[in-house]
């Protein structure tokens, strides 16, 4: 699936997942990352386009319309087998959800403009000196504006205390949290969403 490779950012920033919407009544602004399938698009009476298409993400579909006004500033990414985080409102109509999406960013940019900062959990138990050494390294081979905070954990204890890293700024990049991924793990590496 072409989402796979974004799971971070649909675990970060998607507030709907579509195979999960039975409870959905109606929801504004709602935010989905998934992958555009079966587009069309077709005038509307003003002569303006305007497109339907299916968004599909890892637990589900549903079907998607972008008005024209919406059309002309996001069109552009709006393709066949593009993977897209949209934003718009959810109807119900008995058993199945539309959305009505009004602003599409292509999945490859959104860990950037959507994350307000980065959020690192450490345990203490676990983290050597060399790994510190190693995650400092990281982070600034990869200079930008988001912030990082470390929340270091101990007795496997999830509150922790909360750390800002006052001289390091970075750019979210797949370069990036690859590396952080391997390792810290997975589950460790948070993007917070703005």
């Amino acid at each position: 699936h072409p989402l796979r490779r974004y799971e971070l950012e649909f675990n970060s920033f998607a507030t709907i997942h579509l195979g999960e919407t039975e409870d959905v009544i109606e929801k504004s602004d709602v935010r989905v990352c998934g992958v555009v399938t079966e587009l069309k698009t077709k005038f509307d009476k003003s002569g303006r386009t305007m497109a339907f298409f299916k968004l599909d993400d890892l637990t589900g579909s549903c079907e998607c319309l972008m008005f024209s006004k919406a059309f002309d500033a996001f069109g552009k990414f709006v393709e066949d087998e593009e993977a897209v985080f949209a934003v718009g409102n959810l109807e119900s109509s008995g058993d199945a959800v539309k959305m009505q999406v009004n602003k599409v960013i292509p999945m490859r940019k959104i860990a950037n403009e959507l994350t307000e900062s980065l959020k690192l959990q450490i345990s203490k138990e676990k983290i050597s000196s060399a790994k510190l050494i190693e995650l400092k390294s990281i982070l600034l081979n990869h200079e930008g504006n988001i912030p990082v905070f470390i929340n270091l954990t101990e007795n496997g204890n999830d509150k922790g205390k909360l750390f800002s890293l006052q001289e390091i700024r970075i750019k979210i990049t797949s370069e990036l949290i690859q590396p952080l991924t391997k390792l810290l793990g997975e589950e460790s590496v948070i993007l917070r969403s703005k």
